[in-house]
């Protein structure tokens, strides 16, 4: 696997990496992890592969709004002012995806949140 470090003002860049199924490295407000579309298979297998993670084993899933998470998921009022009050930032949310969701995980739930950064 080729590896770049890239800087904020590669941001263009790591979109096109991310576009091309690609996997990047990204420090968050909480975690520094790796980081792929998450409606793309090829993109979820080059994870898998490249975090050595069980296959099994689901993804929890960034989004930029809680429009963004509202698009993907579905939210009981409870949920969204939890997620208004709390978001963004540390707490994840464990949510029903939308059937036509497309994210790429063999699960009909996802561990999803809004980063502070």
């Amino acid at each position: 696997m080729n590896t770049k470090q890239y800087t904020a003002s590669d941001l263009d860049e790591m979109i096109e990496v991310l576009n091309n199924d690609g996997v990047i490295a990204f420090r968050t407000d909480t975690v520094m992890g790796l980081l792929a579309l998450a409606n793309s298979k090829l993109a979820k297998s080059k994870l898998v592969e490249a975090k050595n993670r069980p296959k099994d084993k689901l993804f929890p899933i960034m989004v930029s709004s809680l429009e963004m998470m509202q698009r993907y998921t579905v939210m009981t009022i409870r949920d969204i002012k939890l997620a208004e009050k709390h978001l963004p930032g540390a707490l994840t949310l464990i949510l029903s995806l939308k059937d036509n969701s497309n994210i790429e995980l063999d699960s009909e739930t996802v561990a999803v949140r809004i980063v502070n950064d």
